[in-house]
């Protein structure tokens, strides 16, 4: 027998384990890291309906599909921008911690559960973002000390690429709704003068 961490009753294992669901369920756990693992059982109480229970179909469902999102490697905000970014298990952990952490939006799932997962994928893309950008200032950084050391002024090519690179991430802002079109053409203007040689 075990006893069930949530309401203290005793019942024997072999039971908790005879529906097709719950086996289901267990085996997706099964594939995750732990700290994710632990992290996704509090996060489908997001999920559950005000004054009722997640039916175990409903979870398997949600965890099939957060299994698929984490397996890819990669996340995007939006499915209608194709802006992707590396994304591991313990970043997808993060988001759901900080999901969790939100007092405002816990309150607000017991009244309005979630539906999606589509407020996760923004927030980890989030944390993926932040995470790129410091490794492409990382590679920056490194490039300018190899310059630096061998004497020579950045190549050409480099300025372009720096150039391409700017000109994308201001289009991409600009897809998202981040910037105006006007603000669009400023930074885009602004990139141009900065590695214009």
């Amino acid at each position: 027998h075990v006893t069930c961490p949530s309401c203290g009753t005793d019942f024997p294992l072999e039971a908790g384990l005879l529906d097709a669901d719950a086996k289901r369920l267990a085996a997706l756990f099964a594939g995750l890291e732990p700290v994710l693992g632990r992290a996704a059982i509090a996060y489908l109480r997001l999920f559950a309906p005000p004054k009722n229970r997640l039916r175990l179909s409903k979870a398997v469902r949600l965890m099939e599909q957060l299994v698929d999102l984490v397996g890819e490697g990669t996340v995007s905000a939006d499915d209608r921008v194709n802006i992707r970014r590396p994304a591991n298990q313990a970043q997808w952990a993060a988001g759901i911690e900080h999901m969790l952490n939100d007092p405002k939006l816990v309150a607000g799932c017991r009244a309005s559960p979630l539906a999606n997962h589509n407020y996760l994928r923004k927030v980890v893309f989030g944390l993926a973002d932040s995470a790129d950008a410091v490794a492409e200032r990382a590679r920056e950084q490194s490039l300018r000390q190899r310059t630096a050391t061998t004497g020579g002024a950045p190549q050409p090519v480099n300025r372009l690429v720096q150039l391409s690179n700017a000109i994308n991430d201001v289009e991409a802002q600009l897809r998202l709704g981040m910037i105006t079109a006007d603000e669009a053409e400023q930074r885009k203007a602004a990139a141009r003068k900065e590695h214009a040689g």
